[in-house]
């Protein structure tokens, strides 16, 4: 594998699958887990390995996530990102970079306790199996997916290597049932009920302006311990997880409560309200021509009009990244389209 080169910047994006984020691969509270025990035959030896499960009876199936070691936390998941943004930016499951790229990314403390912390969190990730029973949301409806996150690691000096399990690299990207998480805005949370949330939320409101739960439900989704019982202790944890959110992130939301059910709103701003606008007058457009075009890549951005007074005079779209400015730039037709009706200028913000 040659050196990797690739520069990170700072607003880099991880695509993953809306099963991925939906299905907890991170866990807040452990006590959800049951132990098995299981024998294994090595040259005439057997040996038994203890083995901790999560299982989620979901409507179509089940959700099964095993692990010989402590579940991975918020803190490993982060990790995690890293390299799958990686991975993603070389389009391949094998990614070489050395712990000292991921702590200056990051930001964090560079001290031996740091790299035998992310040492460890590869090594978490290693052992671990997840079974999407009849589960995993795919074109083909619902199917069955099994699969590890990690399958080989290599220390060499100053680099690292890490070579992801390719069935959990692929279904990061499964057709168009990807989101987008940026990654530092990922990062800049601090309380793991918040990630887990944004996760969530992330991966249903989609088109929606609006998310229903049971309180229950919930409970179980963000990973947090049964012993949560009441209403009232849920509430306590999920409403400084919203105001994290709300003052970390892109996402603007809000919620209330009926009985036992949560409601989450997705308040979109001014300029993306004036964005949905024009995405919907290109899509009649292209109806009206018997053309079509998918815009879906489109929506998560935003525009900035040059006169609040005088439409006339157009638009700056403002991306997520120089990779999504790239992409719009270099596709001749959107180019041409998005021109027709109004860009001037297009911004990563």
């Amino acid at each position: 594998m040659g050196r990797d080169k690739l520069k990170l910047e700072r607003n880099s994006f991880v695509s993953i699958d809306k099963n991925i984020l939906d299905k907890p691969i991170w866990f807040i509270d452990n006590d959800n887990f049951r132990e098995i025990k299981r024998e294994f035959k090595i040259k005439n030896k057997v040996i038994e390995n203890t083995f901790l499960v999560y299982e989620e009876i979901t409507e179509n199936g089940k959700y099964i996530f095993e692990i010989s070691t402590e579940p991975p936390t918020a803190k490993d998941m982060l990790f995690l990102m890293f390299i799958l943004y990686k991975s993603q930016c070389k389009n391949s499951n094998e990614v070489e970079f050395s712990l000292y790229e991921m702590v200056e990314f990051f930001k964090l403390p560079k001290k031996g306790d740091t790299y035998n912390r992310i040492k460890e969190a590869l090594s978490k990730w290693s052992k671990v199996h997840i079974n999407f029973d009849s589960s995993f949301y795919s074109d083909k409806g619902y199917i069955s997916k099994e699969f590890g996150v990690i399958d080989n690691i290599t220390y060499e000096k100053n680099r690292t290597y890490v070579r992801l399990n390719v069935e959990f690299y692929n279904s990061l990207l499964i057709n168009n049932f990807f989101k987008k998480i940026p990654l530092l805005e990922y990062a800049s949370m601090r309380r793991a009920t918040a990630k887990r949330l944004y996760e969530i939320l992330t991966k249903s409101f989609g088109n929606q302006e609006s998310y229903p739960i049971n309180i229950f439900k919930l409970r179980d989704k963000l990973t947090l311990s049964r012993n949560y019982k009441y209403k009232s202790e849920i509430l306590k944890v999920i409403k400084p997880a919203v105001k994290e959110i709300n003052e970390r992130t892109h996402l603007n939301i809000d919620f209330t409560v009926k009985d036992e059910v949560v409601i989450f709103y997705h308040i979109k701003s001014k300029n993306q309200l004036e964005w949905e606008s024009v995405l919907n007058k290109i899509e009649d457009f292209l109806d009206n021509q018997k053309d079509s075009y998918d815009l879906d890549f489109l929506r998560s951005f935003s525009i900035k009009r040059l006169s609040e007074t005088d439409k006339s005079k157009g638009f700056i779209l403002l991306v997520s990244s120089e990779e999504d400015k790239n992409r719009i730039e270099n596709d001749q037709k959107l180019f041409k389209l998005l021109r027709a009706f109004g860009l001037r200028k297009i911004v990563v913000s």
